[in-house]
């Protein structure tokens, strides 16, 4: 293989060191985004933990504000309410989201000061698992024997016990095997998806800049050393009066000073020599 490289042009050589390249610096870059988006949609379909605590962390974020005032207030209770109830309507079907609550301790126990649908949550859970100022998940099983999974994230309190935002998601297909699993299926999809365009785009750009660049090589390189190789041979066979024209100040345009000034110091030595006889 090395030696049919090497029986290449230039042409060939430098657009197949451009593309070399290119696919190096763009495959990788892809490579890592293809895992980041991976990861990215284990959020919307992977774990239950997973998506609880993602879902808990924005919605801490959201209430933090909310949380620097008087919590005992009612209408800071109705505004946490409120939230809860605007944020739980647009995560509940893409995350599986069954409740959202915000829960304190107050005088050594968790009390929940805003929750949406409480019916689900049981009270032993509730009573359990006041917050602690750390993440945590903890899977239980309703009366009805579905699996939720209840995930809290910590709340910045300016003062009193700690605060958590805790998120119940309902566990999709618990016996299903990865291979089986439709969510697995939805996400391998979802990736291919978004990815392949993504991948055909930089095949398209990979092609389109091999072959610029290569063009570009071929104008401002090869064609002035074809041109040099023309004169060379030209003088080789005694024509001296074609000027070797100098169309720049680089390393080309030295090479195209050097060869004119061979051109006249030759033709200068032939009509001295032809004087002399």
């Amino acid at each position: 293989m090395f030696e049919k490289i090497k029986k290449l042009g230039l042409t060939w050589k430098f657009g197949v060191v451009v593309l070399i390249v290119l696919v190096i610096v763009i495959g990788i870059p892809l490579y890592l985004l293809q895992g980041s988006l991976t990861h990215k949609l284990d959020v919307l379909y992977g774990a239950p933990d997973t998506k609880g605590l993602f879902v808990a962390e924005i919605l801490a974020r959201e209430l933090n504000p909310l949380m620097e005032q008087n919590i005992d207030s009612p209408d800071v209770q109705q505004n946490l309410k409120q939230k809860l109830i605007t944020y739980y309507n647009a995560v509940k079907g893409m995350y599986s989201v069954r409740y959202l609550l915000v829960q304190v301790v107050q005088d050594g126990s968790g009390v929940v000061i805003a929750d949406t649908f409480p019916e689900v949550i049981p009270q032993w859970l509730v009573e359990k698992n006041p917050p602690t100022g750390k993440q945590h998940c903890e899977s239980f099983k309703s009366s009805d024997e579905k699996i939720y999974f209840d995930c809290a994230v910590p709340l910045n309190l300016p003062k009193g016990g700690p605060g958590a935002v805790r998120a119940g998601i309902l566990q999709q297909n618990p016996q299903s095997s990865s291979t089986d699993n439709p969510l697995e299926k939805f996400k391998a999809e979802h990736v291919k998806g978004v990815f392949r365009p993504i991948v055909v785009l930089a095949v398209g750009l990979v092609i389109m800049i091999t072959v610029l660049a290569t063009l570009a090589f071929w104008y401002f390189v090869l064609r002035r050393i074809a041109s040099l190789s023309e004169a060379t041979e030209r003088m080789s066979f005694g024509d001296l009066e074609t000027v070797v024209p100098i169309k720049s100040q680089d390393e080309i345009g030295a090479l195209e000073d050097t060869l004119e000034r061979m051109r006249v110091n030759l033709k200068d030595a032939i009509e001295r020599l032809k004087r002399r006889k």
